[in-house]
């Protein structure tokens, strides 16, 4: 299945992921199972948190659907895993339980949860053992059984998971990021590899509390209000933007909402926003191409405000073959030394 990821505007997203939800409930059998499970998974893609005022909630749905999917054979279960539907699922699972605030759980948080439960369950194969371990869902399952929720029975599903995954590695402590100023990361979006590491060190940052921003690239919301409403924030609070430096970070492209516009905006205001790059290949300020062949950049302009930006004492964070957890806690370690304002000043 390959990653579907055109922008949409809010009504057209809604739209969407209706389309989307019809297909994997699949009432009159039309679809196939394949089908099924890239519906389900664009909706858990896409479709951000857990409605309450819906008598089935879209991603409660999704994960249900695939815990169906992947009773049903080996194939299905490969097919989930490959498509990146293990980290979807404990994303899904993390989202209903962090930031309760003493808030109860809905009916469609718990009937999510213990889909959830389920389909880790019945992906049982090695590689999606690894994979479950991988991207957390230890955690996350230990802090299911010992949450108050109704598990609705599947307390056995979770303790057979929990049985199959190796021990935790400890890791090292991240201290809370409360009172720390807001940071936004900002990287080429393009599905791959870094993108998808940064994204899992942006989940460990906020499961810490770290006022940290990240667009998502198929969010309901348009991907340009998300982005000029997060340097927005970075303007006015004096926060930090994490700049994810591939390669080709800002390079010019036909998007007027792109790491390019991101590089710009950190020097028109530089006044007002700190950017602390991540070094995360050898090529390092980044280069990105221009010149008379390239079709938006003919005069090397990108380059330019990479040389404006990254000035040679400007420090950097070293993230090249280092694990999500330990870039968080660099990063973590940072944005420690920047607090919000309290009634006495910045401290």
């Amino acid at each position: 299945i390959k990653a579907f990821r055109p922008t949409f505007t809010v009504a057209a997203m809604e739209e969407e992921i209706k389309k989307q939800v019809r297909i994997y409930r699949d009432i009159e059998s039309k679809f196939k199972e394949e089908e099924r499970i890239g519906a389900a998974l664009f909706v858990l893609k896409n479709k951000k948190g857990i409605d309450q005022n819906k008598r089935v909630d879209p991603n409660q749905g999704a994960a249900g659907a695939l815990a169906e999917l992947a009773s049903q054979g080996a194939a299905n279960k490969r097919l989930i895993e490959t498509s990146g539907g293990i980290p979807l699922l404990v994303g899904l699972l993390r989202d209903v339980l962090q930031d309760r605030d003493g808030r109860e759980f809905s009916r469609e948080e718990k009937m999510a949860a213990a889909h959830v439960a389920t389909a880790l369950h019945f992906l049982n194969e090695d590689s999606q053992v690894a994979a479950i371990a991988a991207c957390g869902g230890r955690r996350q399952l230990e802090a299911y059984l010992n949450s108050p929720i109704d598990k609705s029975g599947r307390e056995f599903f979770a303790q057979q998971v929990l049985q199959r995954l190796p021990p935790e590695i400890p890791v090292p402590a991240i201290p809370s990021g409360e009172g720390t100023r807001v940071a936004m990361f900002s990287a080429r979006f393009d599905g791959g590899p870094v993108e998808e590491k940064f994204r899992k060190v942006y989940s460990i940052l906020r499961d810490h509390k770290y006022d940290v921003l990240m667009v998502a690239a198929d969010a309901g919301e348009s991907f340009a209000d998300l982005t000029t409403k997060y340097l927005g924030r970075l303007h006015r609070e004096q926060g930090t933007m994490l700049a994810v430096c591939t390669k080709h970070y800002g390079e010019m492209t036909d998007s007027a909402y792109s790491s390019h516009k991101e590089l710009k905006f950190a020097l028109d205001y530089e006044k007002f926003v700190r950017v602390l790059p991540l070094k995360v290949e050898d090529t390092y300020p980044p280069q990105p191409p221009g010149g008379p062949g390239h079709k938006y950049d003919k005069e090397f302009l990108a380059q330019s405000y990479i040389l404006s930006v990254f000035k040679p004492g400007l420090v950097r964070l070293d993230c090249q073959d280092k694990s999500e957890i330990d870039i968080a806690v660099d990063i973590a370690t940072n944005l420690q030394k920047y607090r919000v304002a309290t009634r006495a000043g910045y401290h």
